[in-house]
């Protein structure tokens, strides 16, 4: 095996894809840009007062717009699930790569990939982010997009708001940095649908690579990424073996960094062995958690992490308790109350006790 560890080749994997998403996010914004565009013309059209149109005719003025949004977006959504299909191949062929390197050593056979039926069974797949299948979620975003646009214009025209007043709330200002606007709205949505839905394309390609190999790797690991922007659900997850399809897979929340290791049979274990993996400050080593990481950071950035009443709970108990704590048998997570139900004590010698 290479110099690299598969943890090492995993962190750089999440770091491109990561420069992957924000190149997919311009590319989807350039669209929405063309929408902005033709939504202004489309105002400056009614002439010098919207709202003295009919209502007739601004329905008409509606559909006309709405169709020609529908024809960018639908372009746009079929560009980006092309841009999805190359990624889901890319991750694919390399986490191939990876598994080669140590079924060389081992000397067992991978089984043969196909890459013509691998993003069929990617869109097959379920966001785990609400189980919505990814082309028609994307298109619920794209139509929700487009009732945001005329519902603002609705609303500028019942209220007989000038066409200077409705476009500012429509697609923004300059002088305001175009913030509070309807477009401004759809842009933020539109980064996070893109980001969450490469995660997913990412690591559904790389679960097919696994379960197609299901002789080798029967388990994999789920590793958070070690800063202050680590999400609850993820940083509790962190280094949790799962079963294959039986655990929670990436993306688990919108914008999830979050991403997955194949769990290799004990007996290569020597293959794993002196893995690092990299946090704000410094390398630490490849089996220590996300909370076994945290305990040791300054009280004040645990406080900033957790929040007051699970940074105090967290700095009266082992890391590991604290860790299994988070969830429930379905990985659910849990709230305080339920968590004191569990674990008493604890939360007594936090001085957070609750009397039922």
């Amino acid at each position: 095996m290479s110099e690299e560890t598969y943890e090492d080749l995993a962190v750089k994997r999440q770091a491109m894809l990561e420069r992957l998403k924000s190149g997919e996010v311009k590319d989807f914004s350039k669209e929405i840009n063309k929408i902005d565009d033709m939504t202004r013309r489309a105002i400056g059209a009614s002439g010098d007062d919207l709202s003295a149109l009919s209502r007739s005719r601004l329905e008409e003025l509606l559909r006309d717009l709405r169709s020609d949004q529908g024809a960018v977006f639908k372009a746009a959504t079929a560009s980006f699930i092309a841009g999805a299909e190359s990624i889901a191949k890319l991750y694919a062929a390399q986490e191939v790569r990876d598994l080669a390197k140590t079924t060389t050593v081992t000397g067992t056979q991978l089984e043969k990939f196909s890459q013509k039926r691998l993003f069929a069974k990617v869109l097959a797949r379920p966001l785990t982010t609400g189980g919505n299948l990814l082309e028609p979620w994307v298109k619920r975003f794209t139509d929700k997009a487009m009732d945001e646009v005329g519902g603002a214009i609705r609303n500028g025209y019942t209220q007989g708001q000038t066409n200077r007043q409705i476009t500012k709330a429509v697609v923004g200002t300059k002088g305001t940095n175009f913030r509070g606007s309807a477009f401004a709205k759809i842009k933020r949505n539109a980064s996070t649908v893109v980001r969450t839905s490469v995660q997913h394309v990412a690591s559904s390609a790389r679960q097919e690579v696994w379960e197609g190999n299901s002789k080798i790797i029967k388990r994999y690991q789920f590793l958070a990424t070690l800063d202050g922007s680590t999400s609850q659900i993820c940083r509790s997850l962190d280094l949790k073996e799962c079963e294959l399809n039986k655990g929670p897979v990436p993306p688990l929340h919108p914008n999830c960094r979050s991403t997955t290791l194949p769990v290799i049979p004990d007996k290569y274990k020597f293959l794993t062995e002196g893995e690092k993996r990299s946090s704000p400050t410094g390398p630490v080593d490849g089996d220590k958690s996300y909370y076994e990481w945290l305990k040791g950071q300054s009280p004040k950035v645990q406080g900033e992490v957790l929040g007051k009443s699970r940074a105090a709970l967290f700095q009266s108990m082992d890391s590991k308790k604290f860790s299994a704590l988070q969830f429930d048998k379905t990985w659910t997570p849990l709230t305080l109350d339920e968590m004191q139900v569990i674990e008493p004590e604890a939360f007594k010698r936090a001085g957070i006790f609750k009397k039922a």
